[in-house]
């Protein structure tokens, strides 16, 4: 970074028990998605406060684009990128397909991974799990589990080819998007 500054994103690990199984939960890859800040939060907090209640590990990441939140701007400050349509990175490239290259190893192996998102300052939504069709038949009964209202199965589009959670899917880990809210 310029100025000497450093880039970091944070990771809260919880764990206890014999179990190594995983679960992740990233939010923050737009810096306009408040609602996973508050999220993540509660979760974070619920989980220090039950920890014996636990068997496994909770890997939490509650800001994957710490620059966007700061300005609460949904793409990359100063590099005018969506971070969720620069992945699955590149170990060798810029500095940010090297931070999404690393995200998505650092996520990688987990036993599910699910990406919270908020909607745009024109939309409010309901909260809602949203998958391809390619992913339906091994997600859909992880999204069950997450007691929302709606499922949303839809069609494979290439944009979504650059995004965390097909890059993750791809290469398998099960991946959920979770959408609500309004962003900013």
């Amino acid at each position: 970074m310029s100025v000497h500054e450093s880039l970091q994103i944070r990771k809260n690990r919880i764990q206890n028990g014999d179990s190594t199984r995983r679960i992740c939960v990233v939010t923050g890859i737009h810096g306009d998605g408040l609602e996973g800040q508050y999220l993540t939060w509660l979760l974070n907090s619920y989980l220090q406060q039950h920890r014996e209640q636990l068997n496994g590990i909770v890997d939490i990441y509650p800001a994957l684009n710490p620059m966007g939140i700061d300005s609460i701007t949904r793409g990359i400050p100063q590099f005018d990128l969506d971070m969720n349509r620069i992945f699955p990175g590149n170990p060798n490239g810029t500095m940010m397909e090297t931070i999404s290259a690393s995200i998505l190893n650092d996520l990688a192996g987990a036993d599910i991974c699910i990406d919270v998102h908020s909607s745009n300052i024109f939309l409010q939504e309901l909260p809602q799990i949203r998958m391809s069709v390619p992913t339906k038949e091994k997600l859909l009964p992880y999204g069950k589990l997450l007691n929302v209202d709606f499922i949303w199965v839809h069609e494979s589009a290439t944009v979504l080819e650059s995004t965390l959670t097909h890059s993750l899917n791809s290469i398998g880990t099960k991946t959920l998007v979770v959408e609500m809210g309004v962003g900013m």
